[in-house]
């Protein structure tokens, strides 16, 4: 039984009538460690991005132009077709292979919000709706063979390369939110926190084979106060760091986000860099309170600072 059969037949227990499943990982990132390629797992397909909508009798491998003839070659023999990433060729796939009515899972962690609004909108004129599934059905079925996740140290970026103390950056930030008035800054790019804290790590060096960027896949809450709340295991963060990093950040588990999440953010103005944050977390913070778009750390990450240069 190929990995494609054991994911539909899953699909059949959801009452789902397909699945929706990026290259993309919890992070949204586009060269994923390898723990975390599920589509790869599934189809086979080694290309950077891609999206693969896996139904009960049919199968779609959409791409942009760059990865059409490698798509076909890496799922070969199994009944995948390629599809263009344009609306137009995706709505027309899904209208001749899905029903009004039918159900489309997805894993709201792993696709940006900006982008799957889209897809339901296109979805809906079909009549087919979205359903984000509580957790990932590939992770029950991915047992045999899969990499560990890699969770290096968290080490200190010292001020004289950065620029600026985490202390100043956390300042400032809490003073645009007052500003804005909003009550929250969601942090849901790994490298906007790398450089608001000053921190870097190894997770992207050690056995990914491309694109190697030294940030540390986690996400963050920051109030208007200046405080962050960082969420990340306590247990990477390097000894001569940790001391430094409780005067602006509080430390939680990475399992308690949504339900921080769920309960801070109830009735309150949430902004976000609207590209990087997943659907999930988009969702549940405007299920009752206000999500703005604001880009405020990736642009000051493009801002020059007086700093050493590193050899």
């Amino acid at each position: 039984m190929t990995n494609l059969e054991k994911l539909r037949r899953t699909l059949k227990g959801l009452n789902l009538q397909g699945f929706l499943l990026p290259s993309s990982d919890e992070y949204l990132s586009e060269y994923a460690q390898p723990a975390f390629r599920r589509l790869r797992w599934a189809t086979g397909f080694t290309g950077s991005t891609g999206t693969v909508a896996v139904l009960q009798d049919s199968a779609a491998l959409i791409v942009d132009g760059r990865y059409v003839e490698q798509g076909a070659r890496d799922t070969a023999g199994l009944g995948i077709d390629i599809v263009g990433v344009d609306n137009e060729s995706r709505q027309a796939w899904f209208a001749a292979h899905l029903d009004p009515g039918s159900h489309l899972g997805i894993d709201g962690r792993l696709h940006p919000y900006s982008e799957m609004l889209g897809t339901i909108d296109m979805l809906a004129k079909l009549g087919i709706e979205i359903v984000d599934v509580p957790e990932n059905p590939i992770d029950a079925l991915w047992k045999e063979g899969r990499p560990s996740e890699i969770a290096s140290p968290i080490h200190d970026y010292p001020v004289r390369f950065a620029g600026l103390s985490r202390e100043e950056k956390c300042a400032v930030l809490g003073k645009h939110l007052t500003q804005t008035r909003a009550d929250w800054h969601l942090i849901a790019d790994p490298e906007d926190i790398a450089w608001l804290l000053n921190i870097r790590t190894d997770d992207s060096l050690a056995g990914v084979d491309a694109h190697p960027v030294p940030i540390p896949l986690c996400r963050a809450l920051a109030a208007a106060t200046g405080r962050v709340h960082l969420f990340v295991d306590e247990g990477r963060i390097a000894a001569d760091l940790r001391e430094d990093l409780l005067r602006v950040a509080s430390l939680h588990l990475p399992s308690e986000f949504e339900s921080f999440l769920r309960e801070n953010a109830a009735a309150k103005t949430v902004s976000t860099n609207i590209h990087k944050i997943p659907y999930r977390f988009a969702a549940i913070v405007t299920a009752s309170g206000s999500l703005i778009d604001d880009q405020v750390l990736a642009l000051r990450r493009c801002a020059e600072l007086p700093v050493e240069r590193l050899a």
